[in-house]
């Protein structure tokens, strides 16, 4: 879709050895030679224990020492063309394939994009909130914020999420790292990692109102089991769109390790230290955001007969109770939590996220409702849609889950452009992270 321009950065010397490690004397530790006074005895004790510590320093330091090795910058130049950059030795190159999703995972959050080849996001995990979302903890390098791996599709026009980088240019002069396809497939990769000031890329992104969403894609830790009061749940939800006029530019992502908020990917490169190359596609799927994307958390009685209000954006009917959250992504004043809203995650993707704080509830089901918000004072209604063709991502596996007694299967509500999932809370004996 696009020519790179180079970043060109001078090399680096960045480089983290081994220690050496200090030498003890074996003749003092053999045996006493001879009887000194009180006053040599001592000393020759603390100096015996000074040495140990040492010894002690260097092996950690010895350890953690592959873990903190970096590598010097590069440039990138061209769509598929080198990209010089820094960093770990190279691996076998890999091929283009779309890796599972990192996370919905995990930590207090799971991430979408589990499955079905969608590249993972870090963290949606309750917990894996890297801004209740992607991950952290990287290694070495600035700290800056996830670069767009996935294409995204805005569905109103000036209504985005900030995005870092340059479309046009590619940049890995920062730390490179050895890794996996995804956390299910060990095929060996090398990764610029993410929240690295100086690892750039920028996947497509373009306007496209009165688009069709095709598929959703809830958080695997809501689809698969219920949670324990006292938990924090990440309520995580990714739209995608696989109907595009045209292919748009996506980065393939390299998992590094980690999960929840210590959940670390990077951008896919191969080649070696002063000639890495980003691995991109030209993708047929792109993500959709939409400022009009609301989210409402209610309890409800199990079996119970409901009516959705589009003006109060609510279940009512008997046994459902007020609304413990009721918020859309166009009204959000501020980040963190309390707040509704899409972030960029860990895994380079546009998702929704919210940190549902369970302390102070009371046990039974609730349900978590994504829905999209029509014109009112203040918006001028959603820019995207749900139609007879839009379907849940992983419906199959969810409806299996159900059947053993452990998952929750999400459901999509056409008539009024939302999209469900009842997840149970429980006093004890539930599952918890």
């Amino acid at each position: 879709m696009r020519a790179l321009q180079p970043s060109v950065a001078p090399p680096s010397d960045r480089v983290i050895g081994w220690p050496t490690l200090p030498s003890l004397d074996p003749a003092p530790l053999g045996g006493v030679q001879r009887v000194g006074t009180r006053r040599e005895v001592s000393q020759m004790l603390r100096t015996r224990m000074a040495k140990a510590s040492l010894v002690a320093g260097a092996l950690i330091l010895a350890m953690m020492g592959p873990a903190m090795a970096a590598g010097g910058p590069g440039d990138t130049p061209g769509k598929g063309g080198p990209s010089m950059g820094a960093g770990a030795p190279a691996a076998a190159a890999p091929t283009a394939a779309r890796p599972d999703s990192p996370g919905n995972g995990g930590g207090p959050m799971d991430n979408p994009g589990s499955g079905n080849g969608r590249p993972e996001s870090p963290g949606g995990g309750g917990g894996k909130p890297d801004n209740p979302g992607g991950g952290g903890g990287k290694p070495g390098g600035e700290t800056a914020g996830n670069n767009l791996s996935f294409p995204v599709q805005w569905s109103e026009d000036g209504m985005t999420v900030a995005l870092p980088g340059d479309p046009a240019v590619v940049t890995v002069n920062g730390v490179v790292l050895p890794g996996t396809y995804s956390t299910d497939d060990m095929t060996p990769c090398l990764g610029a990692v993410q929240k690295d000031a100086n690892n750039s890329w920028q996947a497509d992104s373009a306007l496209a109102a009165s688009n069709v969403i095709t598929t959703i894609d809830w958080g695997d830790n809501l689809e698969s089991k219920d949670w324990k009061l006292g938990t924090v749940v990440r309520v995580e939800t990714g739209l995608y769109d696989n109907v595009l006029p045209d292919t748009m530019t996506r980065y393939e992502m390299c998992y590094i390790s980690g999960s929840g908020t210590d959940e670390v990917w990077g951008l896919r490169v191969t080649g070696s230290a002063g000639a890495y190359v980003p691995v991109q596609v030209e993708n047929t799927e792109a993500m959709v955001y939409t400022a009009g994307a609301r989210l409402t958390i209610q309890q409800i009685v199990p079996g119970g007969t409901y009516t959705w209000d589009p003006a109060t954006h609510m279940w009512t009917g008997t046994g459902a109770s007020a609304p413990i959250f009721n918020a859309a992504a166009w009204q959000k004043t501020t980040d963190g939590p309390g707040s509704y809203g899409a972030e960029l995650n860990v895994g380079g993707k546009i998702v929704y996220g919210f940190v549902w704080k369970t302390t102070g509830l009371t046990a039974g089901e609730y349900r978590l409702t994504f829905s999209l918000d029509d014109a009112e004072a203040g918006f001028v209604g959603s820019g995207a849609s749900f139609d007879a063709t839009t379907t849940i991502l992983g419906a199959v596996t969810e409806v299996a889950a159900a059947e053993e007694g452990g998952g929750n299967t999400a459901v999509v509500d056409t008539a009024n452009q939302l999209t469900y999932i009842d997840v149970g809370l429980t006093s004890g004996g539930g599952s918890s992270r």
